[in-house]
């Protein structure tokens, strides 16, 4: 069965006292929301950050550099530089990871698993690791050291925390800062064609915002996707009836995905502030300064978007799910990773049956993402036809 979530249900837009929020989960008020030209990402990390690296003169300018620049914390026009950037790198990965060259990298992967595995750490993050590692010129052990890194600056922001708990972000915000500047200024970036493309992007993006988005794709782009397969693969584990339809109709693979994107994606809610003017949705209208929380598992539930809602239907008719987002933070990698996705999973499946583990999945304790921390399966090599 799908995986289980308590969604908020759908229904209008209310304001939640207890969050101090407007809660937005109707998919037709999602998408006001995200694209709405007055309303704004909500930046705490990144203002936190520079105001009290500010009030200690500079103490933390590696952190404050690295968050404040990250794109998905920017609003436009402001992160259309790095935004373009972004697209240069998934445009160049886009070229160079056919779907025969990512089969070789499932194959390769899959080569180490077999029997009881922790499914996240074994699969979900290797094939992101590995093609971002050989794009941007890192091993896959540096990749993930990175990756591993980053998720430490980034996980958990409270409005006041302890000074060693900034200092500590610091260290790691100065590890990740001298590991990029140092490879890219000894070889350059091997998706970009080398140290010359970089010294003419330079040009238009600084390096510590290029930095910040290459760090962004590390990061925050890396466990989305992985969070995707960790979330389909526990689907699947629970369907062997769906295993063997892939298997039957490999063809089906690109409706698996968006199905499963609508009902198994990572993110969970969005939040953003109202600007002038405010926000009408329907009959509804949100005041200038209001927090918003767009509850996107709730929105890829809408039944006026998606009838009967809850049921896994590959012949699906309906609006685009919220998977990736909408609007200027649409993510700019969304159909690079349903590559990824449709090969990582036909590659799987004609190898192996996935099985639950022996014990249960752990997920994350945040409201923002629904990702697996350990996901135990048992892969069962299949029979080869000839």
């Amino acid at each position: 069965m799908p995986l289980s979530i308590d969604y908020q249900p759908v229904g209008k837009p209310y304001c939640r006292p207890s969050d101090g929020a407007w809660i937005v989960t109707r998919y037709e008020d999602a998408i006001g929301v995200l694209r709405a030209p007055n309303v704004s990402v909500a930046t705490s990390p990144s203002e936190l950050a520079a105001r009290v690296s500010d009030r200690l003169d500079g103490a933390f300018e590696d952190l404050a550099a690295l968050v404040g620049s990250l794109p998905i914390l920017q609003n436009p026009p402001e992160h259309g530089p790095s935004r373009d950037f972004l697209h240069v790198i998934v445009r160049e990965m886009s070229k160079a990871y056919s779907y025969g060259r990512i089969d070789h990298a499932v194959s390769r992967l899959l080569e180490r698993s077999v029997g009881e595995i922790d499914g996240m750490s074994e699969l979900c993050y290797g094939l992101p690791d590995v093609l971002l590692a050989e794009s941007l010129g890192f091993s896959s052990d540096e990749m993930r050291d990175l990756r591993l890194a980053g998720r430490q600056v980034l996980h958990d922001w409270q409005p006041a925390m302890p000074l060693r708990e900034y200092e500590r972000r610091q260290s790691l915000s100065r590890y990740i800062h001298e590991r990029l500047t140092a490879r890219w200024r000894s070889h350059g970036c091997p998706i970009l064609g080398g140290k010359a493309r970089l010294d003419e992007i330079e040009l238009s993006l600084p390096a510590r915002q290029r930095e910040s988005a290459v760090f962004f794709l590390i990061t925050l782009a890396n466990e989305t996707i992985a969070g995707f397969f960790g979330n389909v693969l526990h689907l699947l584990a629970n369907r062997p009836d769906l295993q063997d339809l892939l298997r039957r109709t490999p063809e089906a693979a690109s409706a698996f995905v968006e199905e499963t994107l609508r009902l198994c994606g990572p993110l969970r809610h969005r939040a953003r502030v109202v600007g002038a003017g405010g926000l009408t949705l329907g009959d509804m209208t949100i005041p200038d300064g209001a927090l918003v929380h767009v509850v996107i598992e709730s929105a890829n539930r809408d039944p006026e978007a998606y009838p009967d809602p809850d049921r896994f239907d590959l012949a699906r008719r309906g609006p685009p799910s919220l998977a990736f987002g909408a609007g200027p933070h649409l993510c700019v990698g969304a159909v690079f990773a349903r590559r990824q996705a449709r090969r990582f999973f036909t590659v799987l499946l004609q190898r192996f049956s996935i099985l639950p583990g022996d014990a249960p999945g752990l997920l994350f304790e945040q409201p923002e993402i629904r990702q697996f921390v350990t996901l135990p399966l048992r892969l069962q090599p299949r029979q080869r036809e000839n």
